[in-house]
């Protein structure tokens, strides 16, 4: 919550300057080059700000984003950004990318890895129904590593809910995928 309430103060004081850095920065050819990647990541880093700081518009630019994007970084990122936005641009951007990569199962992995890491009020309740997604199979070691180790690592905020289901949920999957492969449970 001390991340979100930083992210989103310092995106409001320094709005103006991260959305001149992001418009800069967004939109090149892709290339695979140190200073392209750099440009993307300080693009998609001031993105994350400006959703934080002002969740409509950071949507509207999210999304923007999501729809023009030429290469998974800006594409990805701005999925990010608006897995953390409840709202109808988030659920449409979801759908569109599992659409598009459905049957490309590295990619689909990050679909369920953006999900199991979104921190938005709702996000909980989402997580816990990715286990009932027909494309989520615990006995995939990816697909489970995708959801199961990126909600326990990088989900700290609904890990440790205080009604304990994020708890719940991490241990009854380790402990279904203990009787089908104790090396990943």
């Amino acid at each position: 919550q001390a991340r979100v309430q930083a992210m989103t103060t310092l995106g409001q004081a320094h709005h103006d300057r991260l959305l001149a850095l992001h418009q800069a920065n967004i939109g090149h050819a892709y290339d695979a080059s140190a200073s392209s990647i750099a440009r993307r990541r300080l693009a998609n880093t001031a993105l994350a700000y400006l959703c934080a700081a002002d969740p409509a518009a950071g949507s509207q630019l999210a999304m923007a984003q999501f729809e023009s994007a030429d290469n998974m970084s800006d594409r990805q990122a701005a999925l990010i950004c608006l897995a953390e936005l409840p709202g109808e641009a988030r659920d449409a951007a979801l759908r569109s990318f599992f659409e598009r990569w459905k049957d490309d199962p590295l990619v689909l992995d990050k679909w369920f890895a953006v999900q199991a890491q979104a921190t938005a009020p709702d996000s909980l309740d989402r997580i816990l129904a990715l286990r009932e997604h027909p494309n989520f199979d615990r006995k995939n070691p990816n697909r489970a590593r995708a959801v199961l180790s990126t909600f326990g690592m990088r989900n700290q905020l609904h890990f440790h809910s205080a009604d304990g289901r994020g708890y719940a949920f991490l241990a009854d999957e380790v402990i279904a995928i203990d009787q089908l492969n104790p090396q990943v449970a």
